[in-house]
């Protein structure tokens, strides 16, 4: 007597998935890869029933190192990425991941959604976009790569969400996370004299002792304007003059004398009356400049330094000689700056979360009306995200906000000499690099004699966690007493960055054992060094 038949569902498409996870799975996770298959009963005899052909269908599939962090139609808790522990301002890891369609006909992907502090990594593709799709073709894949933002601290977890036609799993998504830890670098101020051509930089707005001045540019004259930025991208930001006759940036890689690093042409020649701004509004993490147009209230941005068309070309705010003062800045925290207008008569901030027109996102009434106060911005309290604040030139006078709101300053730093309305022109920036190289994370080489004078270990320390370089530094110092300490000698900038601190990592693993024969110990020898160095010349 033969039984009512059943059909054995997927069994061409679990077969195709089988052959793509061993591409990319270890054997032994195959198991997990693939979902067991029932056999059904046909008969009596327990002869298994043919397959019955179904239609064609696409299958997703999401790998990363070779893992299937999108669980495709499985219930185990996906894998996941984790982008690391960085630095406020470091350099954005990237992680990058396939997709692949293990079906049997076009895989057809639409958006793609990541959380907040994260983005996609666009490389000449549309997609993923607002209405583009992707067609992936059965038994092939497509890369994409998302990096971390680094611009804010804090925890960055969320998920992340892929559309498909895939009708068993229209949404894949998973899980993503990283840190991002303060180094202790914030924005500071600074004053521009027109007359000198000076610039007058506020390491800290707590310390008085690592302040900047420098001249560059000609001077004696009003048609010079000063811009400042990160103009290559090394955590530092610099210092410019855009000559309003000409028509002509000059930007410096230092907070240096001399020649420019980078001069061109941008905007109408003739002392237009255009006034320069900068900012990042590419979020490459390099700023370049822009100028405002106060006529038409019309904002022209490059998102590099060149001459030409602008890249942003937008109005915001009323047109007419309004008297109106042109801002940037990264008003959300999305690595992106952005634009706003002061409005000095009233003393009021209209800002901008994207390079548009329309109405301003943040709006508000700070300092008093009608006076010649004049505004910048800045991030004074390293949080990633931009506020703003006032420069009193009566009293050389800063007046400092924390938030998006009126009221009295949260902070206020007295720096120059009291002055007239346009003799000191304020600034803002971060003089000291985003790694603050110098003062926060030396790098210290302490020589450790357990063995002859001209042999000793190396032991480094970079933001007291312990590692090991195997070369003898140029200049050794003498011991000093008994102690198996001898002084300490601080490297360059250079010998701070993260990449410098990778590459020394890497060293420990081969000489870690040297380190432990000292006779401290290598935890004894670390302890000494942190309380017996003296760090005074």
């Amino acid at each position: 007597m033969i039984s009512n038949p059943c059909r054995k569902l997927g069994v061409e498409s679990l077969e195709r998935r089988a052959l793509l996870a061993a591409s990319i799975l270890p054997v032994s996770e195959l198991s997990q890869a693939v979902p067991e298959t029932d056999f059904f009963v046909a008969n009596d005899f327990e002869a298994e029933s043919l397959p019955v052909a179904t239609a064609a269908e696409p299958e997703i599939l999401v790998a990363f190192r070779g893992r299937d962090v999108g669980a495709a139609g499985d219930s185990a808790a996906p894998t996941g990425m984790y982008f690391g522990w960085m630095e406020r301002g470091d350099d954005r890891p990237v992680r990058g991941f396939e997709i692949y369609n293990s079906g049997d006909s076009d895989l057809v992907l639409g958006d793609v959604e990541v959380p907040d502090g994260f983005r996609v990594v666009h490389e000449g593709s549309a997609w993923p976009g607002a209405n583009v799709t992707q067609i992936v073709r059965p038994g092939h894949f497509l890369s994409l790569k998302i990096e971390m933002l680094t611009n804010q601290v804090g925890a960055k977890r969320g998920t992340v969400t892929i559309g498909s036609n895939d009708s068993s799993e229209p949404l894949t998504s998973f899980m993503i996370s990283g840190d991002v830890g303060s180094d202790g670098s914030e924005d500071s101020i600074g004053l521009f004299n027109q007359i000198w051509s000076t610039f007058e930089l506020k390491g800290s707005k707590y310390d008085d002792s690592i302040d900047r001045s420098t001249t560059f540019g000609p001077g004696r004259s009003n048609d010079w304007l000063p811009v400042t930025g990160d103009w290559d991208g090394d955590g530092f930001d610099t210092i410019g003059l855009y000559h309003s006759r000409t028509g002509e940036f000059h930007l410096k890689n230092s907070v240096a004398p001399g020649d420019a690093d980078h001069v061109f042409a941008f905007g109408p020649a003739g002392k237009a009356g255009w006034i320069p701004l900068s900012g990042d509004w590419d979020g490459d993490g390099v700023d370049t400049v822009g100028l405002y147009q106060p006529g038409e209230s019309r904002f022209h941005l490059i998102d590099s330094l060149r001459g030409g068309a602008a890249d942003h070309f937008f109005s915001f705010g009323p047109s007419g000689e309004t008297g109106w003062k042109p801002l940037a800045g990264d008003w959300n925290g999305d690595a992106i700056d952005t634009v706003g207008l002061f409005q000095q008569d009233g003393s009021q901030f209209h800002l901008k979360n994207d390079l548009s027109g329309g109405a301003a996102d943040h709006y508000f009434t700070f300092g008093p009306a009608n006076s010649d106060w004049q505004p910048l911005v800045g991030d004074w309290y390293k949080t990633g995200i931009d506020k703003i604040g006032l420069y009193q030139p009566d009293a050389s006078l800063f007046h400092l906000k924390g938030s998006f709101s009126g009221g009295a300053a949260d902070h206020y730093v007295q720096y120059g000499q009291p002055s007239h309305y346009g003799e000191w022109i304020p600034l803002s920036g971060e003089w000291n690099g985003r790694h603050n190289s110098g003062s926060r994370y030396p790098l210290i080489c302490f020589c450790v004699t357990t063995g002859p004078i001209q042999t000793p270990n190396i032991i480094l320390i970079y933001d007291g966690a312990p590692f090991i370089q195997e070369t003898t530094p140029a200049t050794v110092h003498p011991p000093s007493g008994n102690s198996d300490v001898m002084s300490s000698q601080t490297f360059g900038s250079d010998h701070t960055s993260p990449s410098a601190r990778a590459e020394f990592w890497e060293t420990e693993s081969t000489v870690r054992a040297e380190a432990e024969q000292d006779s401290l110990g290598h935890e004894g020898v670390v302890d000494r060094l942190l309380t017996e160095w003296d760090p005074s010349p």
